[in-house]
């Protein structure tokens, strides 16, 4: 049997002192969020016509006969405002020559769980001009991922 050093002496108490931690309960504000196990209910949050910015022009390139869409959609970024909701940022490109008012539906999602949804209208979008604007979704204490939007 060999002596016991100090380094294995500590070692040995460090391994009394986690086996003893490991058997008790971890309270709730130890432990880790896991955004599957969240449950809340859907939130409908309405319909919402918000301020649009103009964000530059585009080539009309939609018409009959074209297989351009009258319309793009990109969900530019989904950011959490600390203590307040999450901004989704919307830019839409109005590629055909009249104006235009445009539905959009947004589900703010948990994975692949819907958690939030708002309908936003982007009304009298001028011919040929590309715009965006801001979308308050669900509060931040709702975990979301995910933002996709699509044209109505």
């Amino acid at each position: 049997m060999r002596p016991l050093t100090i380094a294995g002496v500590a070692m040995v108490v460090v391994a009394i002192a986690y086996a003893a931690q490991a058997q008790r309960p971890v309270p709730p504000s130890d432990r880790a969020f896991e955004p599957g196990a969240q449950q809340v209910p859907l939130q409908r949050l309405g319909e919402i016509s918000p301020p649009l910015s103009p964000a530059g022009t585009v080539p009309v390139t939609s018409g009959p006969g074209s297989s351009v869409p009258m319309v793009t959609l990109d969900a530019t970024s989904l950011r959490a405002v600390p203590g307040a909701n999450w901004q989704l940022a919307l830019g839409l490109a109005n590629n055909s020559a009249r104006n235009l008012d445009v539905r959009v539906v947004c589900a703010f999602r948990n994975g692949e769980r819907p958690v939030a949804e708002v309908t936003v209208m982007m009304r009298n979008v001028p011919a040929g001009n590309r715009v965006a604007t801001e979308v308050a979704g669900p509060p931040v204490t709702t975990f979301v991922d995910n933002a996709p939007c699509q044209v109505q």
